[in-house]
């Protein structure tokens, strides 16, 4: 992969408001989470992830910030490094209690917290979140098949963008969220939806090229 930014923090309620504010961004399909009725326009929550929000919905916010969804790919680098560690913060499986302070999984808090929230769970490369808290949208269909496929040339592809199409029309998550099990918040899985699909664990974040 070239060299890229990608956003430190899942794209807070704030930021998209911003958004929407300025007609571009519409809103999320509900403004309630699991615990808060008043989330999406409540200042208490303005620094948590945004939800409820559809891959088109991610899309056009990350145009309109100059940014754009990060592929499978670079999804994957920002969370893992150059390694096969199976988190983001190493291979040691998060705690399993209410005291953890590495990732918000398992419904130990009962639904998302804050964007910032995790300072022992930061990626390689000081991302947070990567694992648990909202699963997020990336820009690569999904295709089952996709870690396997290589060039006929043996060569290694650079800047992989993921299949031409996907099979079922549906674009790759990745992360977990806070209700995801142990197994469901590993670099390496993968789950799917619809373009349109929305809910209450599902946020996002962008990338940005580096013009060098």
């Amino acid at each position: 992969l070239t060299s890229y930014y990608i956003d430190k923090y899942e794209v807070t309620i704030s930021q998209y408001q911003l958004c929407q504010n300025a007609g571009v961004c519409t809103e999320p399909h509900d403004v309630t989470s699991i615990m808060y009725q008043n989330y999406y326009y409540n200042s208490n929550y303005a620094g948590f992830p945004v939800i409820w929000v559809s891959w088109n919905q991610a899309q056009i916010f990350c145009n309109w910030a100059g940014k754009s969804l990060p592929t499978e790919a670079q999804w994957e680098k920002a969370a893992r490094g150059e390694t096969l560690r199976e988190y983001p913060w190493g291979d040691v499986a998060p705690a399993d209690n209410i005291e953890a302070t590495v990732a918000n999984y398992s419904a130990l808090f009962g639904d998302v917290t804050s964007a910032s929230w995790g300072d022992d769970g930061v990626s390689p490369y000081g991302v947070y979140n990567m694992a648990g808290n909202v699963a997020e949208w990336t820009d690569s269909w999904h295709n089952i098949d996709s870690y396997y496929i290589k060039r006929t040339d043996g060569a290694v592809a650079e800047n992989p963008t993921g299949p031409a199409e996907s099979p079922t029309q549906e674009k790759v998550i990745r992360g977990g969220s806070w209700v995801s099990l142990e197994n469901e918040i590993k670099t390496y899985s993968r789950d799917k939806s619809f373009p349109n699909y929305r809910y209450y664990n599902l946020g996002f974040r962008c990338v940005q090229s580096i013009n060098e």
